[in-house]
């Protein structure tokens, strides 16, 4: 087992052998080859995930027999492992992303540290939203209050400003949720493309910018503040 585990390819035929047999959920259990192999097994669940050999539920599921086990390693594991596979316009893996989020949310328990850092590194799944619906919102909104827990706070605010461009007052939405559980400003460049989308809407997207700011001011962070005053003093003097 230690040896397969550093094959680069899944192989469906091999991955169904170890699985239907039970190989594969061993070694998770194993002392001997836990620590050695336990990345690469959840690896390659996540990998048959995306391939259709491996299903979200089901009978025979080690996907869903990974979720039940909760165990907070393997879980922040799987959702690296999601995100170092990202590609733009794979729709596919954005499908299969959005499929899993909320049975993760639903393993983690939010009351211990565990469960908060579970829910922070989800933050890395944002790649994976390209419009903020009804479901993307619920999603993006469990993950916000709790995103620097364990320091993401970065990668959502990086995705809210991308989603930005298209939905300023939605994101900005987002934006607010997170400033329920941390006073995040950076990185910069994000901040400041948010408050240059919600301005560029005109007044009312300029009223939702000083309402934002005026958030952080309240807890004593004034960057966000100094970069809209920026803002719009340069489309002040645009329109001079």
């Amino acid at each position: 087992m230690q040896g397969y585990s550093f094959v680069g390819t899944v192989y469906q035929e091999i991955y169904s052998y170890l699985r239907d047999n039970g190989d594969l959920m061993k070694s998770l259990d194993d002392g001997n080859l836990k620590k050695r192999v336990d990345d690469r097994v959840v690896q390659q669940i996540v990998v048959a995930y995306i391939n259709d050999f491996e299903a979200l539920d089901g009978e025979g599921s080690l996907l869903q027999l990974l979720l039940m086990r909760k165990d907070f390693v393997e879980l922040k594991q799987l959702v690296w492992c999601f995100w170092t596979l990202r590609k733009d316009d794979d729709e596919n893996l954005r499908e299969k992303a959005l499929a899993l989020w909320p049975t993760l949310l639903s393993s983690a328990d939010t009351r211990t540290l565990e469960g908060r850092q579970l829910v922070s590194a989800l933050a890395y799944w944002t790649v994976f939203v390209d419009k903020i619906d009804q479901n993307t919102d619920g999603l993006l909104r469990a993950v916000a209050p709790f995103s620097d827990e364990d320091h993401n706070s970065y990668y959502l605010l990086e995705g809210i400003a991308r989603l930005s461009n298209e939905q300023p007052f939605e994101a900005n939405a987002i934006w607010q949720e997170i400033l329920k559980g941390t006073a995040a400003d950076y990185p910069e460049e994000a901040v400041r493309n948010i408050l240059s989308n919600l301005c560029a809407t005109g007044r009312d997207g300029v009223r939702e910018a000083k309402k934002t700011v005026s958030t952080y001011l309240s807890i004593g962070v004034e960057r966000p503040a100094k970069l809209l005053e920026e803002i719009l003093n340069a489309r002040a003097e645009v329109r001079q």
